[in-house]
């Protein structure tokens, strides 16, 4: 017999939560009188709690939700009350305690045989396999982080702090600001990490790295072609383009940095004029620099008093003799500690508007936005 609790007009966490307790209660009574068996089952659906509950309790909601179900030892072991509590959600505060392995995944994409957009239902119980290094790294960074990874039209891997606060700026050139899209600083080449869990979700993904450019017996170095130079970019070595030498990551054409629904971007070499004379392909090593030298324009015509990180880039530019010269100096200048006050600071600009997207982002950013158009 089947046995329907509704939960409407609910107004706060105890209310959501109590018709599970009403329904446990009536389960102990009525299975006393009718003599459940020891394989006696519940399952209770819960769909949507996010619409009555605010963030705040949202994300206990699953935590108290498992007290009430199992209250006391009564239901805990060999129990015959054994109740399974399925959720459906859109809530990242909902999933925050749930466990990656009690994960459904619903994927929408457009069939091929009837033309129509169907959801394709994807199981990510161990989804990383026997590497559980890599699972507890991207479980635990992603609820420390931010759950929306699922809930998502796309999602965008940025290796700093840098390109996470002017990602919107970015997003925004390319007129993206329709679309939801998750992006997820990941502090480092840490990529790669999160590759079973992108591929098995199929979700439309960019990966924004660093080239890393990097000369055995002298370490990390500014980037320069026909210098034997190799890639420390871990992302770019184990996933894609899957090449370590940075003459062959300089050279791939566009079309060989995806795979899928997924694509890399990293930075290659830009023209750039400083002044008249001063015209060559500069190869930046981080973000900044690459910004730096696609707005060189307004960099010089900007008024930068008082910014003290952007004007050290602006009298670079100003003063440099040759374009390899300018990227030696930005990349000497430019300290890891250095990355997110430069672009704060570039948040103070007059002309912030005119603000360009670095050539190796934007490319990256049509693939993304080429795959959300598919996808309706």
């Amino acid at each position: 017999m089947e046995h329907s609790f509704e939960m409407n007009d609910v107004s706060s966490m105890v209310s959501e939560i109590s018709p599970i307790v009403a329904y446990l209660k009536y389960i102990v009574r009525t299975g006393n009188k009718s003599k459940l068996t020891t394989n006696a089952s519940t399952i209770i659906f819960i769909e949507e709690p996010e619409a009555h509950l605010h963030a705040q309790a949202q994300q206990v909601f699953v935590r108290k939700a498992y007290e009430a179900l199992y209250p006391s030892s009564r239901f805990k072991g060999d129990s015959p009350y054994k109740t399974q509590l399925v959720l459906s959600t859109h809530s990242n505060h909902i999933v925050h305690d749930v466990s990656l392995n009690d994960m459904r995944y619903f994927h929408r994409e457009v069939s091929e045989d009837i033309n129509i957009p169907i959801s394709k239902i994807v199981n990510l119980t161990n989804v990383f396999g026997e590497d559980e290094e890599t699972e507890r790294f991207v479980t635990r960074y992603i609820r420390l982080s931010q759950y929306d990874f699922f809930f998502a039209d796309a999602v965008i891997l940025v290796e700093g702090s840098g390109e996470r606060i002017l990602m919107p700026k970015f997003l925004e050139n390319e007129k993206m600001t329709t679309n939801y899209i998750s992006i997820i600083e990941i502090n480092g080449s840490h990529a790669h990490r999160f590759r079973n869990l992108v591929e098995k979700l199929d979700i439309p993904c960019l990966v924004i790295t660093d080239i890393d450019a990097y000369s055995n017996g002298i370490g990390s170095v500014s980037t320069m072609k026909g210098k034997e130079q190799i890639s420390k970019n871990s992302t770019l070595k184990e996933w894609l383009p899957g090449k370590v030498n940075i003459d062959d990551l300089l050279d791939l054409p566009s079309d060989k940095k995806n795979h899928n629904n997924v694509r890399v971007a990293y930075q290659t070499g830009i023209n750039v004029k400083l002044k008249e004379g001063v015209e060559a392909i500069a190869y930046p090593y981080t973000f900044e620099d690459a910004l730096a030298l696609s707005n060189v324009d307004l960099f010089q015509k900007e008024n930068l008093k008082g910014l003290a990180l952007v004007t050290n880039f602006k009298k670079i530019i100003e003063t440099s003799k040759t374009i390899e010269d300018c990227c030696k100096n930005m990349y000497e200048t430019l300290t890891s500690n250095k990355k997110a006050p430069f672009a704060v600071n570039l948040l103070y600009l007059e002309q912030f508007k005119e603000l360009k997207t670095p050539a190796y982002i934007q490319e990256g950013l049509v693939w993304l936005k080429s795959k959300l158009n598919a996808k309706h």
